[in-house]
């Protein structure tokens, strides 16, 4: 819901690739998603971070979205 297309179709290979290559697109970047109104007059605008742990060993991932949507 939050990841609007074609953000959540590309999702799966961003990890998959990071994951082979270590190569970073969005992890310890960051990225401005734009989405839909949802009921509003306007886009909603997030600033989405996303950072990795590990545990026991295995990467985790943790996202953090903060509304950057300015009012009309």
């Amino acid at each position: 819901m939050l990841m609007p297309a074609p953000y959540r179709g590309e999702h799966d290979g961003y990890l998959a690739n990071y994951l082979k290559t270590g190569e970073a697109k969005i992890i310890g970047i960051g990225r401005e998603v734009v989405g839909p109104p949802q009921g509003r007059q306007h886009l909603l605008r997030w600033r989405l971070s996303v950072g990795e742990a590990l545990e026991q060993g295995e990467p985790i991932f943790v996202g953090i979205i903060r509304d950057i949507t300015r009012p009309p």
